[in-house]
């Protein structure tokens, strides 16, 4: 996404994406720019690393606020684990911070994002043939007003 780009004209999935595809420490650990992916849009990148964001079904909502699982799940090199398990704890780290939220959307405003429920967090060490690549889920969860 290109940085002229207004962060609160974005939707909530949007505005996941482009705030890891946007951060210097992510690049820092060698995650190419413009790698973090949408699952609906994702078309067999020809780059490691990459992330895939997958958004899952509203788990519980009081009033304005809801609660929205995602997972990101992290692609690289076939036989090491080492970089993309970096890349997500950083990205873990960055998405769970107090201080990055609240991010503001089109219509509403993040104020929370979790991974410390059970069952949230770093997934198992997979292998996915079609992508020919290592991969490592992690789940989290959105808090937010207009998801």
């Amino acid at each position: 996404m290109a940085d002229d780009i207004n962060p609160k004209t974005l939707t909530t999935r949007e505005r996941i994406s482009y705030f890891l595809n946007n951060h210097e420490n992510l690049l820092t650990l060698g995650l190419p720019e413009d790698a973090v992916l949408q699952a609906d849009t994702a078309s067999s990148p020809t780059f490691r690393p990459f992330i895939v964001i997958r958004w899952l079904d509203v788990a519980g909502k009081v009033g304005p606020v809801s609660k929205r699982p995602f997972e990101l799940w992290g692609y690289d090199d076939d036989g090491d684990y080492t970089r993309i398990e970096a890349i997500l704890k950083e990205a873990a780290s960055l998405l769970t911070d107090s201080t990055t939220t609240p991010m503001l959307t089109k219509s509403g405003c993040i104020s929370q994002i979790t991974d410390s429920e059970t069952g949230y967090g770093q997934g198992s060490d997979l292998f996915d043939e079609g992508y020919n690549a290592v991969v490592i889920p992690w789940r989290f969860a959105a808090i937010a007003t207009g998801l």
